[in-house]
């Protein structure tokens, strides 16, 4: 009789340890798969910034409304097939002085690429937590270099 008692017991407690472990496991598992979409998000909005910054540069327009625009355009074309809705996804475009060297300077333009709360809702991380940002630099190719960066 003892032995069926302590049988019983040890099955009693194994059943307890896996109802304890299986929900732990779950939300682990589900941190993870998160974490990797994050990832991802910030992959592509890096990338997208990237591609946005390169095209722009290589205008020889430098009217801002006109960079902002097409930088928008590049932008939300990549987020789109990459998979993600470009709803949240802000765009800002500066032209900035670039030291090449010493004394001499020429322009950039800067693509950063924000979404506030991330491309897609997330399951245990808050969406507060989670902005996802990336910023692309290149320098203008129909640019002449000059020697005061304010000129």
């Amino acid at each position: 009789m003892m032995a069926s008692k302590a049988i019983h017991c040890s099955r009693g407690s194994v059943l307890i340890e896996t109802l304890v472990v299986i929900p732990l496991f779950v939300v682990l598992l589900g941190c993870v798969v998160d974490y990797g979409r994050a990832v991802n998000e910030r992959a592509a909005v890096t990338e997208a910034s990237r591609v946005a910054a390169r095209t722009v540069a290589r205008q020889s327009n430098l009217d801002a409304a006109l960079l902002t625009q097409t930088a928008q355009a590049v932008v939300s074309q990549f987020i789109t097939a990459a998979g993600y809705e470009t709803s949240s996804v802000r765009t800002d475009v500066r032209v900035i002085d670039f030291s090449l060297s010493g004394q001499r300077w020429t322009h950039a333009v800067q693509v950063t690429v924000v979404a506030a709360h991330g491309l897609r809702p997330r399951f245990f991380f808050s969406q507060a937590l989670l902005e996802v940002a990336g910023t692309g630099t290149f320098r203008l190719e129909h640019d002449t270099v000059q020697t005061d960066p304010n000129g």
